[in-house]
């Protein structure tokens, strides 16, 4: 440090020069001592006063320096004693010891100076002194340095004698006692410009006592070489704010040498910001933490300097704002906001998710087979639901794997053919659910799982076999004629749900791993087909090689052509891809050119591709598409009825990709005014003239030649699609003119012209049209329903009744109407509080969902028909699931489970079953991680997800195309918030409040792990209670931030408070240091010290412990502060810190008093008395 402090102020010849002599000495003085610590600076100094030409001439020297040991001891243990004594000296008067005599440096009653004026550096020696000096100021900052002060001290007494600096002389001797003598010099005048300098000595200490009260001379500093002092000075200078106001820079510190001065227009720089930018206390921590301070480099600073910045630590450690740097919050000691902003940057490989490992089969064949297996020791889920087995009992509803049990009893007046064929039957009943399962399952396992690349991802069986007890005797269809393809769509989607169990952030996933998960002999099977699927909805779908795509395509199996393009567009939704709309524009008639040769391509391929369409150009407007799809709702039978084949579910996709394609645009898109878009969408609605907006470019006659078809719409196959693409263009604009053409008619004659279910998707697309005014309430719903139906619905009558002209002509209808606008209602408030698990919406649809399941089982039900008393039903079921989703609500899981067990009756079929179960999926998504998006993009396809028109059997794609039912993919988001520790990696519990956004700030209290609400209703996240720090996350204005954390898995790092055990161990808190205390010490209790004016020091007001300091001397500590500030008389006590260090000598002292008297006093409600936290776990 002192060649660095000479390279800043002498020459660069006669600094290298005198680097050059000392190199040489050291060399030669090494080879005869051991050069380490004080010796190197005895030697330095001795060599530098040669070099100044100074030489001392003792006179009545006091007794040397003895021998310490004996020389017959061994010299390892004589160097090691020495070394102690020494260290030991050199600190003593810190403590307020007496110095030992045997290790004073040699002084001498009376000294004579010899000056040798013709030396190389003499002429320098003013330069020389005061960066020695500055040097020396550097070192009283830095208590492991404490050792080195007198030995450079007592150089510095010798120059400043021979400069005759009668003042620095004083500020020695006072500093250090032993070294006062009277000592006779050479008179030498210095004309020098550095005379000014050494008029008055600069003391570090006074100078950042005088920091708090007033104006001072800058501090010089040795840029480079007394780093610690300028950036003490500036953080000092920070603290006076507190007390006058902003400070010019130029008046705090100023360069001194011929260094350069970058590091100190560095730190001026960053001065000037915090300063105007943040309080001084936050400003202070920034400045510290960026110019690299250390826990360690605090501790070594002096006790007096110290304290300020702890303080300034200890007030910014409760609620350090956001966007500091990392280097900040380790300093504060709050690693848990440390190590989530390296999270948050992707810089923490701990985090990242490591591959499965399912149990081998040979050891639990029976739990690795179904697919659910690993959720049953996930810890979250453990965690989440711990006071039930709710999570095995959706394991066991969802069970597909194993035979089902047949448990009948046979009748004495059955045979025993006849018996076999009745538990065929009740087998064939309960393989209608079980093939109606794997779409659940999928929701419930959805990206709970990361594979092990290097081997196949097993598909678990989907077994329509049955076992009857007690024998296990096995019970086939072999009696029972069942088609063929009942097990294509079931296996289909067993494959969606084996492909979406993959965790959405694995990127192992490439094409390789895509075909190696292929059957051996390489043939396509329906598995493998909704395997693709799935890969595209989760996204890794766009690492598979356009060869490989050409190869799935040219094989022509059906469901693998309908997997992958779907997926495909899943993948690249709402990015106007080109390549992929060339691959969907091949299976579209409408898309290809005008002359090109006939495909044959299967009727549900063209389906898939025209909602990959949509997804693919979701949003964007784009008119040609738009036109194309426009025409495909109204498309023709075909001369041949080519295109008649499942016609409906083709004119519903190519309304709801139309209503993806103009999604929310309503008249906004000048584009598509001129298509007439809503006028033609009313025609297929209500059964206009038939309107063709797209020439095809035939000139043959599209008319069938088997069926008659007159110039009108047929509104049973365009009615769906252009309902729900009216209601997705006009979404959330609350036009009521379109809306208007929704209005369910109030006349019985109108209502006889709609059919019962028109009704239901009227009702839902007017709620989207009219989104501000879809209320959670029972009223809103019946407001929907028309008076004269809501009058005359499910009335009984009797025979004279039935005879008068006051009965309904067709009471079925009506009553058919209202449970039909009643479920469309009830969807509507489903997709718009969809994810929300809003109680009033829960509590509506729990009310509707009872009252139908009462309904299905009374003689009511005969008047609507027990198949729509069904219908409306799975309706409710669904919507009360979406509004619950994620959340695994016990009274929606009992009102599954309710419904799960029916299997008798037509009304009960396959459909039946897929709406019940995925509610159920819906209810615990993604093993409770997952919840639903309301936001524009994630409607349709949840719309597509949950579309109110059922299968009837496993092969049934006529209305709605089966595989859309998984795109309630792209409406799944990660909320779940998961609580870690940052030391032990742990998950706890912890308590949280939830703010949200809108006027009055509600907040809500949450114990994590938990659901976050739509984050566009939240405005900020903070855990609370008093066994963790407080961490704050602010959501409103930073959704992409806390998406991202979301996304990456949810883990919140928190930080535990020294004494207190985790709620999951404690849940009481009874454990804890403080409740011990206050246990063991109740009959003496807390002294809380009284308030006053002035701030106490420490924030010691109404706080039973400080981190600083011991429980014990907080009395006396507080005593020396407040009797040092006049506020009262009590015994003077030191400042004494938890390790046992103290502060004593004056000038810190003084220091701290002066810091405590300028700070303001800090809010009482931080430092009220901390109980320890209890939670219900």
């Amino acid at each position: 440090m002192c060649l660095g402090a000479l390279q800043c102020v002498l020459p660069h010849d006669i600094y290298n020069s005198l680097h050059s002599l000392w190199y040489v000495h050291a060399v030669k003085v090494s080879k005869e001592t051991n050069l380490a610590g004080i010796q190197l600076l005895n030697t330095f100094c001795t060599f530098l006063l040669d070099a100044c030409g100074v030489d001392v001439t003792e006179i009545e020297p006091v007794s040397g320096s003895s021998p310490i040991v004996s020389e017959k001891e061994d010299e390892d243990w004589c160097r090691l004693l020495g070394d102690l004594k020494k260290s030991c000296a050199s600190t003593a008067y810190l403590v307020g010891l007496p110095p030992d005599e045997e290790t004073v440096p040699p002084t001498s009653a009376c000294r004579q100076l010899r000056v040798n004026v013709s030396s190389f550096l003499y002429k320098h020696l003013p330069v020389v002194f005061f960066s020695l000096h500055l040097v020396h100021e550097e070192m009283k900052l830095n208590c492991l340095l404490h050792g080195n002060f007198i030995v450079l001290a007592q150089l510095l007494v010798t120059l400043g004698t021979c400069l005759s600096c009668h003042s620095y002389l004083d500020y020695y001797y006072s500093a250090y006692p032993v070294l006062h003598c009277s000592m006779a010099s050479l008179h030498t005048e210095h004309k020098s410009e550095m005379m000014e300098y050494l008029s008055s000595p600069c003391d570090v200490m006074l100078w950042l006592q005088n920091a708090f009260d007033s104006d001072q001379d800058p501090f010089p500093i040795l840029s480079g070489v007394t780093r610690r002092t300028q950036d003490i000075c500036i953080a000092f200078s920070i603290f006076g704010q507190l007390s006058q106001g902003h400070r010019d820079s130029s008046k705090i510190v100023k360069p001194f040498g011929l260094g350069s001065d970058t590091e100190l227009k560095s730190a001026v720089s960053l001065y000037e910001k915090l300063s105007k930018e943040f309080s001084p206390m936050n400003a202070v921590v920034q400045f510290i933490a960026v110019q690299g301070f250390s826990p360690e480099l605090l501790q070594s600073l002096p006790r007096g300097v110290e304290i300020p910045l702890r303080e300034a630590l200890h007030s910014c450690c409760n609620d350090p704002p956001t966007g500091w740097p990392t280097e900040a919050y380790h300093l504060l000691g709050r690693d848990d906001l440390a190590r989530q902003k390296e999270v948050a940057k992707g810089r923490d490989p701990r985090l990242e998710p490591k591959a499965t490992i399912r149990p081998s089969k040979q050891n639990t064949m029976e739990m690795v087979s179904d697919g659910m297996d690993h959720l049953m020791d996930d810890e979250i889920l453990q965690m989440r639901f711990s006071q039930d087995q709710r999570i095995r009992e959706v394991r066991r509803l969802l069970q597909s794997a194993k035979p089902c049990r047949i448990n009948l009893k046979q009748r004495p007046e059955v045979s025993d053919h006849d018996f076999i064929e009745e538990q065929e039957q009740r087998l064939f009943l309960v393989c209608q659910r079980t093939m109606a399962l794997p779409v659940a399952r999928g929701m419930f396992t959805l990206g709970t799982l990361r594979p092990i690349v290097t081997e196949p991802l097993p598909v678990p069986p989907l077994t329509l076999k049955g076992q009857v007890p007690p024998r296990n005797t096995a019970v086939n269809l072999d009696h029972i004629d069942i088609p063929a393809s009942m097990t294509d769509w079931p296996e289909f989607h067993n494959g969606v749900a084996c492909g979406l169990v993959i965790d959405p952030r694995m990127k192992e996933v490439h094409s390789s791993w895509i075909t190696y998960n292929q059957p051996v002999d390489k043939q396509l099977t329906n598995e493998h087909a909704g395997f693709l699927l799935a890969l595209g909805l989760t996204g890794h779908l766009n690492n598979l090689d356009t060869r490989r795509i050409h190869s799935y395509l040219s094989k022509g199996h059906q469901l693998t052509s309908t997997g992958l393009l779907l997926g495909l567009a899943a993948a690249k939704r709402g990015t106007s891809d080109l390549e992929v709309t060339r691959t969907l524009s091949v299976h579209v008639q409408a898309l290809l050119p005008i002359g090109s040769s006939e495909l044959d391509i299967p009727p549900l391929v063209q389906t898939a591709a025209v909602v990959g369409i949509g997804l693919v150009y979701e949003g964007s407007a784009h008119r040609h598409m738009a036109e194309v799809l426009l025409g495909e709702i109204g498309r023709p039978a075909g001369p041949e009825l080519e295109n008649a084949t499942n016609r409906e579910s083709h004119a519903l996709a190519a309304g709801i990709a139309l209503g993806m394609v103009a999604l929310g645009k309503a008249d906004s898109a000048v584009g598509l005014l001129d298509l007439k878009i809503a006028d033609t969408l009313f025609s297929y609605m209500t059964a206009g003239q038939l309107k063709r907006p797209l020439k095809l470019g035939k000139k043959e006659d599209l008319h069938s030649h088997l069926i008659m078809e007159t110039s009108e719409v047929n509104t049973h196959v365009t009615a769906p699609g252009a309902i729900l693409a009216l209601g997705l263009i006009y979404m959330k604009s609350n036009n009521r003119s379109v809306a208007h053409w929704l209005d369910t008619p109030d006349s019985h004659f109108a209502l006889q012209s709609i059919r019962p279910d028109f009704l239901t998707l009227r009702t839902i697309s007017h709620g989207m049209i009219l989104w501000d005014t879809v209320h959670p309430s029972v009223q809103w719903v019946e407001s929907r329903i028309p008076q004269s139906v809501n009058k005359l619905a499910f009335q009984s009558y009797n025979d004279d009744e039935i005879n008068s002209d006051s009965t309904p002509t067709d009471s079925k209808m009506i009553c058919q109407a209202k449970v039909h606008i009643t479920a469309g209602a009830c969807m509507a408030i489903g997709l718009k509080f969809a994810g929300t698990g809003n109680q009033c919406a829960f509590e509506c649809l729990v009310k509707y969902c009872k009252k139908f399941i009462a309904l299905s089982t009374s003689s009511l039900a005969d008047q609507a028909g027990k198949y729509a008393v069904e219908y409306c039903l799975d309706c409710c079921l669904l919507a009360l699931s979406m509004v619950m989703a994620g959340t695994g609500n016990l009274t929606v899981l009992r009102l599954v489970r309710q419904l799960h067990g029916r299997l008798q009756g037509s009304e009960i079929n396959f459909g039946s079953h897929m709406a019940v179960h995925m509610a159920l999926g819906f209810l615990f998504l993604g093993g409770g991680r997952y919840s639903l998006s309301g936001n524009d993009r994630g409607i349709p396809s949840l719309l597509c997800s949950v579309f109110p028109m059922f299968p009837y059997h496993s092969s049934d794609n006529r209305y709605h195309l089966q595989a859309l039912r998984h795109l309630y993919v792209v409406a799944c988001e990660p909320r779940l918030l998961i609580p870690r520790d940052v030391h032990t990696l742990e998950l706890c519990y912890v308590p949280a409040e939830i703010i949200l956004t809108g006027e009055g700030s509600v907040v809500i209290s949450r114990l994590l792990p938990c659901l976050l609400p739509p984050l566009d209703s939240v405005k900020e996240v903070r855990v609370s209670g008093d066994r963790y720090w407080p961490v704050r996350l602010p959501v409103e204005g930073d959704e992409d931030c806390i998406r991202t954390l979301l996304s990456a898995g949810g883990t919140l790092f928190i930080q535990k408070r020294k004494g207190y055990l985790s709620y999951r161990d404690d849940p009481k808190g009874h454990s804890s240091i403080l409740h011990q205390y206050t246990v063991e010490n109740s009959s003496e209790g807390f002294t809380v010290l009284p308030a006053t004016g002035c701030r106490h020091p420490f924030g010691l007001s109404g706080t039973p412990s400080h981190p600083l300091f011991n429980q014990a001397e907080l009395a006396a500590a507080h005593g020396l502060a407040v009797a040092s500030l006049g506020i009262s008389t009590q015994e003077r006590s030191p400042f004494r810190f938890m390790d046992g260090r103290q502060v004593q000598t004056q000038p810190e002292v003084e220091l701290v008093l002066r810091f405590y008297s300028s700070v303001p006093k800090r809010d009482s409600k931080n430092h009220a008395k901390s109980k320890p936290g209890s939670v219900t776990v």
